[in-house]
C-alpha cells in the first residue's frame, strides 16, 4: 500500500535525522535520545498494525465482492466472529 510506505520513509528519515543530530552532539537530542528512539519504534508499530488491518479490510472486500465497503456496515462489530472462524 501507497500509505504504508510513505509511513516507513518517513519513519526512517525521521530516525536518521535524530541520530544525525546526536551524532552532532546537539545537547537536547542525546538527552533524549531514549525516549526518541522508543517512540520511533512505537509509530512504526503502529503503521505496522494500521497497515495490516486496512489489508485484512481490503482482502475481506474483494473477498465477497463487496466494492462498497457493505460488509464492514452489515458485520458491525461481529469482525471477530470472522477472524476466530
Amino acid at each position: 500500500m501507497k500509505k504504508e510506505e510513505e509511513y516507513f520513509d518517513l519513519e526512517s528519515e525521521y530516525r536518521l535525522r535524530h541520530l544525525q543530530r546526536v551524532g552532532r552532539d546537539h545537547t537536547k537530542s542525546v538527552v533524549t535520545h531514549e525516549i526518541h528512539m522508543e517512540l520511533m519504534d512505537l509509530l512504526k508499530q503502529i503503521n505496522v498494525y494500521t497497515a495490516n488491518i486496512a489489508k485484512t479490510m481490503t482482502s475481506l472486500k474483494f473477498e465477497n465482492n463487496d466494492p462498497n465497503n457493505q460488509i464492514i456496515q452489515k458485520t458491525g462489530g461481529d469482525l471477530d466472529e470472522k477472524f476466530a472462524g
